[in-house]
């Protein structure tokens, strides 16, 4: 994630390949929306895992049983943010 909020100038020529275009608006476009649309620090929602159990459940059996609690663990993230990581991961370290 941090890539797509990196204001790094190379960021476009990450999202080329994918994109499959080299037009410098078009790819500073596709940075600017997916910037906007993904947040830095990723909190996972137990919803949104039961949501992906119940689509995996259609081919697989075993994940209708499955709790989404047993697939989130937020202790590490929290450890990460308190300790100031993810500012300076994005060089925030003064806000």
């Amino acid at each position: 994630m941090c890539v797509r909020h990196s204001p790094n100038p190379h960021v476009e020529s990450l999202s080329s390949p994918i994109t499959q275009t080299t037009d410098r608006e078009i790819l500073e476009e596709t940075h600017r929306v997916y910037t906007s649309a993904f947040e830095r620090v990723l909190h996972l929602d137990p919803e949104d895992i039961r949501l992906a159990l119940t689509q995996v459940s259609e081919n697989n059996p075993r994940a209708r049983g499955a709790d989404p609690q047993d697939f989130v663990e937020p202790r590490l993230i929290r450890e990460i943010e308190a300790a100031g990581f993810i500012k300076r991961l994005y060089g925030e370290q003064g806000r």
